[in-house]
């Protein structure tokens, strides 16, 4: 597996993130959506792109895409982490469990994406 995969399904990830959160944006600002919708649709989203990276990424794989899945993870977990420090959010036990969720649908789609191939 090259880095060149991972750098790919990073780069729908965060392509997805931005493309949808400025979507929530839009609709949350013209209030068209209330604050509950939008905080559903954040998580949403989340749960998307780390999907849809983790296919695409198990797509790419010739093997072990539950190890793949997990180094995905990981990256996006570890990113996550150093955003929360450096803006100086506090960790909840809520955003820990996010994060053991986006591990698990990372890897999941990873064995999908290999799957598929196949």
């Amino acid at each position: 597996m090259t880095y060149k995969n991972y750098l790919k399904s990073l780069g729908f990830f965060l392509i997805i993130i931005m493309g949808l959160s400025l979507l929530n944006t839009i609709l949350y600002y013209n209030d068209i959506i209330g604050g509950k919708v939008s905080s559903l649709i954040e998580l949403l989203t989340l749960f998307v792109a780390t999907f849809t990276s983790g296919f695409y990424l198990g797509f790419k794989s010739s093997n072990k895409g539950y190890i793949n899945g997990l180094i995905l993870g990981g990256i996006i977990i570890g990113i996550s982490l150093l955003l929360t420090l450096i803006f100086k959010e506090k960790l909840t036990l809520v955003s820990l469990f996010t994060y053991l969720l986006v591990l698990a649908l990372a890897t999941t789609s990873s064995i999908l994406g290999i799957n598929r191939k196949k």
